[in-house]
């Protein structure tokens, strides 16, 4: 199996945990204890198939500060609900961020 297949093994199994753990799991402590962890192994993934893809240096400057804003964006707007323990995804809103979960009406605390 070439390296850029293995890499590509290894992401389909990195996200395949991921679903189980971030939304199937339903114990909110361990995934804001996990979660920025793996969103960061995550990113140095998909920088790993790009090096492994041997892409001219100017493809660098472009995504690494496209991994680093993706991933910026997962953890501002990635949020877990105490009380149901759901993974929620804030989306852009003009009333600013979520305050209660929209599955429970639980309150979030940042």
């Amino acid at each position: 199996m070439y390296p850029q297949e293995q890499l590509v093994v290894a992401s389909v199994l990195i996200s395949a945990v991921g679903y189980w753990l971030f939304h199937k799991n339903r114990d909110a402590a361990f995934k804001r204890r996990w979660w920025p962890w793996f969103i960061i192994m995550g990113d140095l993934l998909v920088l790993g198939i790009v090096w492994r893809m041997h892409l001219p240096m100017p493809v660098y400057g472009i995504m690494i500060p496209s991994v680093l804003a993706v991933t910026m964006a997962n953890l501002r707007n990635v949020k877990f609900c105490n009380a149901c323990g759901r993974t929620i995804l804030m989306k852009s809103t003009s009333s600013g961020q979520i305050a209660y979960c929209p599955y429970c009406g639980t309150r979030l605390i940042d």
